[in-house]
């Protein structure tokens, strides 16, 4: 049996295919978003950030998927409260 070898270009071509499906969801108003998708969307580098955006009472509540035992947010939720909050900031 050969042993399989892991190089550079597998770690890129899998972070290349991530990021492609990041794309796609946060383009599609009905996906359901990772935390790390949520983090992304709002301009964050890490998931870490997203405590602090959950004390906000206004944030979208998540979705809780019981098969994951992860919490999902709806894009377009999403979308809307960043919109908002822009809007909030730049009133032009």
């Amino acid at each position: 049996m050969g042993k399989t070898i892991h190089t550079m270009n597998d770690s890129a071509d899998e972070i290349m295919k991530q990021a492609a499906r990041d794309i796609v969801s946060l383009n599609t108003p009905d996906a359901l978003l990772t935390s790390r998708q949520v983090a992304l969307l709002m301009g964050y580098v890490s998931r870490n950030s997203i405590p602090q955006i959950l004390k906000d009472p206004t944030f979208p509540s998540p979705i809780h998927i019981t098969l994951s035992s992860e919490n999902r947010w709806r894009c377009r939720e999403v979308k809307d409260w960043i919109e908002a909050r822009r809007k909030e900031f730049s009133p032009l």
